[in-house]
């Protein structure tokens, strides 16, 4: 493309869905999304925050950005349905039970959660975009600490949770739904998330 980088983002991506941070603010320490804490595989602190508050702060005001905040996804838990409703062939049940050391256990929903936000919007979540919350996120680029600065309305806003239960169910739904097309040579139909 002839167009930068950036030209090219503004014309082509209508909503990033991020999850990172902590809202309305994470306090003087880092959400792991936003500052590749070590504990999380040693990778290197100082570029996940410089790379964090460069993207927060230098994204094309074209593009909205919708912040899901360690807060939220800590309280959905989903999952544990693919015990029952998915066979043992299924990659994504096998990964749920190997991950979480047995059958029938959830696990704290960021990642799937943001991404159903993204496709489907927050009310399919079973959360909302905060309203009366004018302003932006603000990233340190030294310790990838955050926190939301009131001030003029902005392509930000971050997600509040109201229905925890709701959000896992979504997802679970999603994760436990058969794919629309048979893998050719697979007798046996495995779920897929289809969204």
């Amino acid at each position: 493309s002839h167009l930068s980088g950036r030209d090219l983002l503004a014309r082509k991506v209508a909503v990033l869905a991020v999850m990172g941070g902590a809202y309305p603010s994470s306090g003087p320490t880092c959400e792991c999304n936003f500052c590749a804490s070590s504990a999380w595989g040693g990778l290197d602190h100082q570029v996940a925050a410089e790379a964090s508050a460069y993207v927060v702060k230098y994204m094309p005001p074209k593009v909205k950005i919708i912040f899901s905040g360690f807060e939220v996804g800590v309280a959905v838990q989903s999952g544990a349905a693919l015990s029952s409703c998915a066979p043992e062939s299924n990659p994504c049940r096998r990964a749920y039970i190997d991950y979480e050391g047995g059958l029938n256990r959830s696990r704290y929903s960021w990642d799937p959660l943001t991404t159903l936000v993204a496709v489907r919007g927050a009310a399919a979540a079973g959360c909302r975009e905060c309203t009366n919350c004018s302003g932006s996120n603000w990233v340190n680029a030294t310790s990838g600490s955050n926190r939301w600065i009131d001030g003029r309305s902005s392509n930000q806003t971050y997600l509040v949770l109201h229905n925890s239960t709701k959000a896992g169910k979504a997802i679970d739904d999603l994760l436990c739904q058969l794919p629309r097309h048979q893998v050719p040579g697979n007798s046996q139909p495995t779920s897929g998330i289809v969204v």
